[in-house]
This record gives C-alpha cells, structure tokens and sequence, in this order.
C-alpha cells in the first residue's frame, strides 16, 4: 500500500527590527524619486493671459436710508416704487393710528355741495373753460378706469394724482366765476373746518434727499448697507443670498415707510471658502452678467475681500444705473476677468494662517504675497499684491509638498 506524506511547512517569524527598516527604506526611495524626479517640489514661472469665468451668488447691497414715522393707520402714495425724486418732492401721505375715514367721506359730501350749489348759478351759462376742464377730468376719469381693470399701461397713482389736480383746477376756476352767496358761504366755512380737523390727522411726507423711492422691505436694510461694508459678516451675505428672513430689532415693521436708494452707486457680495484661491483682487474690473439679463453686462470694481471666519467676503461696486435692483436682494450670475501676469502652477500657491495668498522663490525664504488673477486647471495666474515687481518670468518658485503623495501615484 502505497503512503503518501504531506510536505512539511516553513514557519517564518518577523521581527519589529524588519518592520522598522522597511519602513526607512520607503522613505529614502520616495525622497529620491523627489530629488530626482525633473521639476518636482518647483515650477517656473511664465507669462500669461487667461480669461476666468465664474458662477456665484450675489447678495444686492445699496447706498440707501430708511425713512419711517409714528405708527400710522394708512397711508397715500404720492409716487410710484422705483421713481427718481430730488429733493423735497411729496412721497406720502400719513394718517395717524385711529384715523376714520368718515372724515374724508364728510369732506367729499361737501365738496359735492359745493360744486351743485357753483353749477346752479351758472346753469343758463355757457362757460367755455368750465367746459375744458371738464372735459380733461372725463378723460383722465377714462383713463383711471382703465389702469384699474388692468387695460392700460399707466400706473393707477400717476394717474389718480393727475386727477386731483385738475379737480383742485376746477374749483380755484369756479371760485373765480360764481359769486359767493349765503348758502356758498356756509359750504366754505365747514370745508375749511373739515381740513383743519383732517390735517391733524394726516402729516406729508417729503424726501429730504435727492434718490429713488422704493416701498419694498426685506429686513436686510440696515444691516447690508454700504456705510457698515467694513463689518458685514459670511452668515449676514449668505443668509441674504439664500433668503432667510431677517430679524432686526431696530426695525419697527409697522413704522417703516419708504428707502430713499442712491440709485448711482451699488454693490454685489459673494463669499468664498478660506482655502478657495479664487477671490476677487482689489481694484480690478470684472465683467457681470446677472441671470434673467444675458445681454447686459455689468462692470464692477472689486473691494478689498473681508475675512470673515473661515471665508472672505467679496465685494464688487458698481457705478451705473441700480435699475431692477433696486427691490433685489438675492441674484446669481458668473462674473469674469481677462488678464495678464504669470503663470505658475496652482501647488505653488501656499496659504499663511490669515489664509491670505503667497509664493516663495527657490533659494530664498522672503514670502512674497501674491493676488490670484484666474484659474485654469493647474496652472494659475498671479500679481505680486500692491503691483510690486518682485516676481518676474524664469524665477523657480518652491511648490508645496502636501500633494507629493498625488503627484507620485496619479491621484489629486
């Protein structure tokens, strides 16, 4: 009978010593594959043009002053939103909490008797300018129904004043064509009762500026505002970019009336993260283009970014029309740049622990702070900050050694 025997086992025993010098050994391999390796660990710098174009978030920041009064029970627009005044020009009429409108309809009965009592005496009387303004009033009368069944285009309180004032036209013209009478007298003497009583209730308000009248609150307003640009927070932009509601308790709800906006002059707030190169450089002019208007293109001169927290804040100011952004808080667009400077690679960019931007040359250990022109995939454009000359085409810049391990095996 044949027998077979299995074949005996080696047992192999590793000792620490052999861990530890495995170990070594890969260390000093991959520090030669960096001595040796062509250009790792540096790059050269380069001279470039690159156009960068970016999606963001804006948050609307505008150059305006909310004007509010007493707690009011109603009140009468003399303006429409988004109209441009100067200075003095009637915004509003305000009546005082406890108001009744019974005091309107008494002085409009008035008003009527007075008018009936001014057309019996001129009853047998053609009069050729009672019968113009007439005619105006019928027409824009035409033209308020219109605007209320929402057939035309003009804007109802346009036109509701344009009306008042030619009824006030007829009345100072038929206070010069009847003679006063006894009955007249009375009528006269109650309206002017009846105002006195009413303008202790109603106080007009006119602008104390020149500016653009906007009705619109959202609770950003004295925060976001360009005389606090300096102490703007991340959580304060992003919450008006997402749409929170804002919480202000110098706000009184119930007394605000108009924001009286600088209509020339207006600001945009987006927010990068601490370790995100791309930010905007102080003084230079990117190019805007705000959704729902792509064929517009706007031009904003970019602030000093703020560091906020763990982000910076940037900040674009435009010197033209505020047009619909008068009333816009939250709007997303790409902002762009084209420009010129030099090239290096993004690892040589190197974060101080303000996470502001900086470059070191190969053989000296000056930091030289650099601004962050674009960005095109690796390669990235860069400024000496305050347009120093300190960096120039051929200096050998030391790339940082975080993304060594990457480089080595092909992961970023």
């Amino acid at each position: 009978m044949a027998t077979y025997r299995g074949s005996k086992r080696t047992k192999y025993v590793f000792k620490p010593r052999f861990y530890v010098i495995c170990v070594s050994l890969f260390f000093v391999i991959l520090a030669a594959l960096v001595l040796f390796i062509p250009g790792s660990g540096q790059c050269v710098i380069a001279e470039g043009i690159m156009d960068t174009e970016v999606q963001q978030s804006f948050a609307v920041i505008r150059n305006e002053q909310v004007i509010s009064v007493d707690k009011y029970d109603r009140i009468q627009h003399k303006v429409e939103e988004g109209s441009t005044v100067a200075a003095g020009t009637p915004v509003a009429c305000v009546y005082k909490w406890g108001y009744s409108d019974d005091m309107m309809q008494a002085l409009l009965q008035i008003e009527a008797d007075i008018y009936e009592e001014q057309m019996t005496q001129l009853a047998s009387v053609e009069d050729l300018g009672l019968i113009d303004v007439n005619n105006r009033i019928e027409v824009v009368k035409d033209r308020l129904q219109s605007a209320i069944l929402n057939k035309g285009t003009e804007d109802v309180l346009t036109i509701e004043n344009e009306l008042t004032a030619l009824l006030e036209e007829r009345q100072a013209y038929l206070a010069t064509r009847v003679q006063s009478t006894e009955t007249l007298n009375a009528l006269y003497q109650e309206r002017a009762t009846r105002l006195d009583q009413l303008n202790q209730w109603r106080t007009d308000v006119s602008t104390a500026a020149d500016g653009r009248v906007s009705f619109y609150f959202d609770g950003y307003e004295q925060a976001l505002n360009v005389a606090k640009l300096e102490i703007i927070s991340t959580k304060l932009v992003l919450g008006a970019i997402k749409g929170s509601s804002a919480t202000d308790p110098t706000m009184d709800s119930e007394k605000l009336l108009y924001r009286l906006v600088d209509p020339n002059v207006w600001y945009v707030a987006f927010i990068t993260s601490g370790s995100d190169m791309y930010r905007v450089v102080e003084g230079e002019r990117y190019e805007v283009s705000f959704s729902g208007e792509s064929e517009t293109t706007y031009v904003g001169i970019a602030q000093k970014p703020l560091k906020s927290g763990d982000s910076f804040i940037n900040i674009l100011k435009f010197e033209r029309d505020i047009g619909r952004y008068i009333s816009i808080r939250s709007i997303k667009g790409d902002i762009s740049l084209h420009a010129t400077g030099l090239t290096v690679n993004k690892d040589a960019i190197l974060f101080d622990e303000d996470m502001l931007t900086y470059v070191k040359v190969k053989g000296s250990d000056k930091i030289i702070y650099v601004d962050i022109l674009g960005i095109d995939g690796d390669n990235v454009l860069i400024r000496a900050s305050g347009d120093s000359d300190v960096l120039a085409v051929g200096q050998t810049l030391i790339m940082s050694q975080k993304n060594l391990f990457s480089k080595l095996f092909g992961n970023d």
